[in-house]
């Protein structure tokens, strides 16, 4: 009823006129069975055309199913997207993987995101997921990746990774962030980067965290405390950017304008 653990849309972009939403799960991909017979494209890429008529895609959810990139549990939540010129690229936050979709609808592995050891709560080394969440293509080409983290979601853990445009190994380019949720370049070739929640997921705060990246790695922070559970954002044609808040609690969403 608080809205807590819902999943569903959880990115939109567009091209080749027409709108592509990525709608997450969470999971087995096997347990979408009967949702998928109801009618529900859970784990799927949808397009919404200029007249508003949405059709399933492709299934990007089967791909964790047939390949497993991470080779981990087999657990699939579609979630970042980006669509480029000739492809779209996606985030596969349960596979931690990243995956491309070609003109065919075919999908394939770009990157896989492999999990490390960090400090457990108990004391002693833990593994930890990466959950890859947001991807955007970046001036040189490349592939840029921002990762939430799975537990026990360290504060200063997240990291923003460079991927080959053609896909590889995943390279570390900016870390010390906590929790993001969502990565921009901006016109001028800045970057920024969202956290979901600034203290960690386990700590007791809300508020997130947006953070521009500039020449030489210069960092500004331009909104902290008050952004609740961000969620997702854009930068606008007034060079200001624009992020949805109060993403995990139903019926009190907001989209925020923030001035630069």
């Amino acid at each position: 009823a608080s809205g807590d653990e819902a999943t569903g849309p959880h990115d939109i972009d567009f091209g080749f006129g027409a709108a592509f939403i990525a709608v997450g799960s969470g999971g087995d991909p096997a347990a979408l069975a009967p949702l998928r017979a109801a009618g529900h494209s859970f784990g799927m890429v949808l397009r919404v055309s200029l007249q508003g008529f949405v059709t399933p895609m492709v299934d990007v959810a089967a791909h964790e199913t047939a390949e497993n990139p991470d080779g981990e549990a087999v657990d699939s939540n579609l979630y970042g997207m980006a669509i480029l010129s000739n492809r779209g690229v996606f985030t596969d936050a349960g596979g931690n993987s990243l995956l491309q979709v070609d003109a065919g609808l075919n999908v394939t592995t770009l990157a896989a995101f492999p999990s490390r050891l960090v400090p457990g709560p108990g004391g002693g080394d833990i593994p930890m997921q990466s959950v890859p969440t947001s991807v955007v293509e970046g001036p040189d080409g490349s592939l840029y990746v921002g990762e939430l983290t799975g537990f026990p979601f360290p504060v200063g853990g997240a990291r923003v990774y460079r991927v080959p445009a053609a896909g590889g190994t995943p390279e570390m380019v900016a870390d010390g962030f906590t929790n993001i949720i969502d990565i921009a370049i901006g016109p001028d070739g800045a970057a920024y980067v969202l956290e979901h929640d600034a203290d960690g997921l386990l700590g007791p705060g809300t508020a997130g965290r947006l953070t521009k990246i500039g020449p030489f790695g210069f960092r500004e922070e331009l909104a902290a405390g008050e952004l609740t559970h961000p969620g997702r954002m854009a930068i606008g044609p007034d060079n200001a950017v624009y992020v949805t808040v109060n993403s995990a609690s139903a019926g009190t969403g907001q989209v925020v304008r923030i001035a630069q």
